[in-house]
């Protein structure tokens, strides 16, 4: 097979997401080549033993992580720490409670070194401003990092919180493309503005979004 190995892919379609880990294991011949895996769902035990088989030469992890309840990212954020390999990742948090999850997901992410691009989505959950802020503080840490794309479109945030994110991000030198989602939050236009121009510096692509038809960003798979 040419080309980066990718998990749905690799496993059998019929059960691609809810292998136990002793099927796992007798795949292994598969697991050890496996270098992305798609459409994981972070919610299912199983699935984090799979990341577990394969953390040494994942290098994408595309997953979702939908009704988990109040503390379900907090208590499985740890599952993404062995992953020292990763270079990209995009998850789909929606639904997601509280901001204690944020913070934990945004300490594991730190610890990701070689991480070059980050998609977040929060849309339509119970994120407020303290977590939003936290999650910058974290990412600051990720020398490496070129692209971020982050997606609190339908939160609580507000502008303080979008400011505060952006003063993080403003000191992360090497990023090539920012790119902000604050629809339907109480970031108002004006503050938008402020921060597309916090932002902005040479060699950045910075965007804000400002209306629905907005919403995707076209860089990167």
């Amino acid at each position: 097979m040419d080309g980066p190995l990718r998990f749905n892919e690799l496993m059998l379609q019929e059960t691609p997401l809810s292998m136990r880990a002793d099927e796992l294991r007798k795949k292994s011949a598969w697991t050890n080549a496996v270098t992305e895996l798609v459409d994981v769902r972070m919610e299912y035990p199983d699935n984090l033993l799979l990341l577990r088989e394969v953390k040494h030469r994942l290098v994408s992890l595309e997953g979702s992580s939908h009704d988990l309840g109040c503390g379900g990212l907090i208590e499985q954020a740890w599952c993404l720490e062995p992953l020292q390999e990763l270079q990209r990742i995009q998850l789909d948090l929606g639904r997601h409670r509280g901001d204690h999850g944020v913070r934990a997901l945004g300490q594991s992410l730190a610890k990701l070194q070689k991480l070059q691009q980050i998609k977040l989505s929060f849309a339509n959950s119970d994120v407020r401003g303290a977590g939003v802020v936290d999650l910058g503080k974290s990412l600051e840490t990720l020398k490496k990092l070129q692209h971020i794309q982050l997606d609190f479109s339908g939160t609580k945030v507000r502008g303080a919180h979008a400011i505060a994110l952006g003063e993080s991000l403003k000191t992360m030198q090497q990023l090539q493309h920012i790119h902000l989602d604050f629809t339907g939050t109480f970031v108002s236009s004006q503050e938008k503005e402020d921060l597309q121009e916090q932002l902005s510096k040479a060699g950045t692509v910075v965007e804000i979004v400002r209306s629905t038809v907005e919403r995707f960003s076209p860089w990167g798979p």
